[in-house]
C-alpha cells in the first residue's frame, strides 16, 4: 500500500472513530494501529451498552407485575 494511502486511512480512521486529527503521530509501522484501536473502543462501548440493557430488561421481566385490574378508576 502506498504511503499516501496509509495516511488517508489513518486520517479517515481517526476521524470516523472520533479520536481526532492526532496531535500524537505514531511511528510508521504502528500508524494503522491507532484507528483500529479507536474503532474497537467504540464497538466495546456499544457492546457494553447492549449487555447492560439486556440485563436490565431481564431483571424487569423477572419482577412480579402489579395488576391494574384490581384498581378502580372513578
Amino acid at each position: 500500500m502506498p504511503a499516501q494511502c496509509r495516511s488517508c486511512v489513518l486520517l479517515f480512521g481517526a476521524t470516523y472513530t472520533t479520536i481526532g486529527y492526532g496531535d500524537l503521530v505514531l511511528v510508521k509501522p504502528w500508524r494503522l494501529l491507532a484507528p483500529i484501536e479507536g474503532l474497537m473502543g467504540v464497538l466495546m462501548c456499544g457492546l457494553s451498552t447492549g449487555f447492560f440493557f439486556v440485563i436490565v430488561s431481564r431483571l424487569r421481566q423477572s419482577r412480579p407485575v402489579k395488576s391494574t385490574a384490581d384498581s378502580s378508576t372513578e
